[in-house]
This record gives structure tokens, sequence and C-alpha cells, in this order.
């Protein structure tokens, strides 16, 4: 039985700690005596990569530095975590779950964030006629369904109706 490669995950980013992109290098180019150091794989990829820019492992598992870390994500060096952009300017970082939270609770699943209220709100009807059930816009009829295979409809807002797409 052949042995499983062994791989280490390392973030490039930026000077202002933006990740451009992650790269895979086999762990035995950050092994040292038997033993992972992490400088190594950042030596490895700094010979490799002469013009990029800082390099920080990354953890596939999520059980290294926050989350896994992917383009466009942000490192926090004084939490030495990865995390999401943050979504809008009133939310707020939660150091413990390494998240943006909004200042108030989402109320149920449906509802969107509006940062111009600074309040959760029912995102817009896509037709007129519909009505909010719960967490979602419903059409005001049943929706048509052939058996075990469903035919391609269309709503029409005029008749008010679900019309077959031929």
């Amino acid at each position: 039985m052949a042995n499983a490669v062994v791989v280490a995950h390392f973030a490039e980013v930026d000077e202002n700690n933006i990740v451009l992109q992650v790269l895979v290098i086999d762990n035995d180019m950050m092994t040292v005596d038997g033993v992972e150091v992490e400088q190594a794989g950042i030596d490895y990829l700094n010979d490799l990569l002469p013009d990029s820019g800082q390099w920080i492992q990354t953890s596939y598992n999520g059980n290294l530095r926050g989350y896994y870390a992917g383009p466009g994500m942000e490192y926090m060096p004084s939490l030495d975590v990865f995390t999401h952009p943050q979504p809008y300017p009133s939310w707020i970082f939660d150091g413990p779950t390494f998240s943006w939270i909004a200042p108030t609770p989402q109320p149920s699943v449906g509802h969107i964030w509006d940062e111009d209220t600074v309040s959760w709100v029912k995102p817009a009807s896509p037709y007129p006629s519909w009505v909010w059930s719960d967490d979602r816009w419903d059409s005001p009829v049943e929706r048509p369904a052939d058996g075990s295979e469903e035919k391609p409809y269309t709503w029409d807002e005029d008749t008010t109706s679900w019309v077959e797409v031929e």
C-alpha cells in the first residue's frame, strides 16, 4: 500500500494582509529533523517565488489560524487568524468565532441585511402578487409539478399563474 503524500497549505498575503493565493507544498519541504517547521515552509516558498508577498501557514481543516485561508480573505496579525472580509461597516468582529456579526440578530433566515437602516429587512418581492410567508416570498398559487420530473415553468405576473416553458 502506497503512503499518502502529506501536504501543508500556505497563504500569500499582500501589504494590507489580504490573501492573494493559497499554495500547497509537500510536508517534506518544511520538515527539519522530523519536525514540521513553519519557517522552513516559508523559506521554501520565498526561494521558489522571490517576488511574492508574505507567506503564512493555513490549515485546510481550520485547526490553525481560524478559517482556512482563501483569496480575498484577511489575515489579522493581532489575533493570528484568517477571516472573511468585513461584510458591512456596522458589523463587529467576534474573536471567539473569528466571524463578523451584525449589530442585531437576524430575525429569520429569509431576511437580508440593510446597511442604510442598520437592520434586517425582507428582500424585495420578485413580483407584486407574491406574498411573504415565514422566511421567503411565495407565489399566490402553487407551482405545478409533473410526477417525479418537473417541467420548466415561469411565472406570468399578468395572469398570476405559472406557464409551462416550451
